[in-house]
């Protein structure tokens, strides 16, 4: 029992890493690892111009939840504090923050 608990410890942060779309089918992040931080970027958008920028920066795993990160708000040219929380394996919720403002959205993994 004590290899697989430290398997798991190992293993489990990196669940975000991939591909997720959001639910209108609109818009596909990637998310990578650098170094001990997770970030996203956009790899599907509407407005083409987004395609290849970093949408989320700074994330850090937290036990089943990633914080600390910096959501882009493109439009708006501000950014947000974001956490990412999983339902399941294959479904994310995206929270963004902007003073006592915030907004969430579901992403569902990209299976290739």
């Amino acid at each position: 029992m004590a290899g697989f608990t430290v398997y798991a410890q190992t293993i489990m942060p990196d669940k975000i890493l991939g591909k997720w779309m959001n639910e209108d089918k609109s818009r596909v992040l990637e998310f990578l690892k650098t170094g001990s931080v997770y970030n996203a970027i956009v790899r599907k958008a509407e407005d083409e111009s987004l395609i290849g920028r970093q949408q989320i920066t700074g994330l850090k795993a937290n036990g089943d939840a990633y914080e600390g990160g910096t959501l882009n708000l493109f439009k708006r040219k501000k950014t947000a504090r974001c956490t990412i929380r999983f339902i399941n394996n294959d479904l994310l919720e995206i929270q963004g923050s902007y003073g006592v403002i915030s907004k969430s959205q579901r992403w569902s993994r990209v299976h290739n």
